[in-house]
């Protein structure tokens, strides 16, 4: 059975004004989040993620409603027993001259080491055993600024591994990195949560990734309510659809993905299995064809893969091509539209 780490009760969240007037932007947040649980905040630029994430860590007051961290309200922490609970992680660049990787983690350690921040045997084992955990131990005594993005945000978690909390939060971790370490970043990020037992909250842009990887997912948008559920039950209740579909883009639930909305779509026959029917048919799609299996008047592929990959592409007069790269498939597709088109102006 799962157990409860954090929860928040009518939660409403906001910011203080020039006049120092309250300035709501969300309400009635319920959400629960479970050790051992990855979750992703997804939404917008200005929807309110950030200041959400600072209130749930008691680095802001609520407007109204109360966040609990294991039954307790955040209210009844002192400031050390909530860097003894949050890890938080945000995402401003921290690059500080001179600084190796090793004394940057070993600050995670301060909620504990007292005023003059002696570390003991202890501390440096778990200093170094975060280290390892994020595969940067051999890199310990490097200066931070020479460290690249990917690897600066490796000892920004470590840092927060080694302060020893249950539950890490961090604020679009992933923001300054390439596909590749967004990637490692995030299955990392998964890791730990399973590994060590901890809630782990993020909020991010990638939303292909957190469908992939998170647990459970909370959908936030300017004036709508926050929805919160995993993945699967989100696509399918068309939540996607409904928080972030805007005119002329369309989340399909069947890829899990965007895409721009085509005018005067065009029917094409398309036959074959694999990988390469997939790929073939997103680029169809996105030249603007909808592709079907029913037999017409319209153009007609079939892709063969037995160890000879080929595109076999059949116009309805019984004329046939064949192609070995969709790019030359989609240049004769190209063609014949236009002749088509110019006999008809003609």
């Amino acid at each position: 059975m799962k157990t409860e780490i954090l929860k928040t009760n009518n939660l409403s969240i906001g910011f203080k004004n020039r006049l120092s007037s309250s300035v709501l932007l969300h309400s009635n947040i319920n959400v629960k989040m479970f050790k051992g649980e990855f979750v992703c905040l997804l939404g917008p630029n200005g929807a309110g993620k950030s200041t959400l994430l600072k209130t749930l860590t008691g680095y802001i007051p609520p407007i109204n409603g109360n966040t609990f961290i294991n039954n307790k309200n955040i209210s009844e922490y002192s400031k050390r027993e909530l860097s003894k609970t949050f890890s938080i992680v945000f995402t401003e660049k921290i690059r500080i001259p001179n600084m190796t990787i090793l004394e940057m983690v070993s600050l995670g350690r301060s909620p504990y080491t007292g005023f003059l921040g002696q570390l003991k045997d202890n501390d440096h084992h778990i200093v170094s055993e975060s280290l390892k955990l994020v595969g940067i131990f051999n890199l310990k005594n490097n200066f931070l600024h020479n460290l690249s993005d990917g690897e600066l945000q490796k000892v920004m978690i470590a840092k927060a591994m080694a302060q020893n909390t249950p539950v890490i939060i961090l604020d679009e971790p992933t923001a300054f990195l390439d596909l590749p370490s967004r990637i490692e970043i995030m299955r990392l990020l998964r890791n730990l949560a399973k590994e060590k037992n901890k809630g782990i909250l993020l909020s991010t842009h990638d939303l292909d990734l957190a469908l992939q990887m998170a647990d459970r997912i909370w959908l936030l948008d300017k004036n709508k309510q926050l929805t919160a559920g995993t993945p699967e039950d989100l696509v399918l209740n068309n939540q996607f659809r409904h928080f972030f579909e805007k005119e002329g883009v369309l989340f399909d639930n069947e890829s899990g993905a965007f895409k721009m909305h085509q005018n005067n779509i065009k029917s094409i026959r398309l036959i074959g299995k694999g990988i390469e029917y997939k790929w073939v048919k997103r680029a169809l799609n996105r030249n603007g064809y909808n592709t079907t299996p029913e037999k017409g008047n319209y153009l007609n592929i079939e892709i063969t893969s037995n160890g000879h990959r080929e595109y076999l592409l059949s116009h309805p007069s019984g004329s046939e091509l064949r192609f070995q790269s969709i790019e030359d498939l989609l240049k004769e597709i190209k063609n014949i539209e236009n002749k088509k088109t110019t006999s008809h102006h003609n």
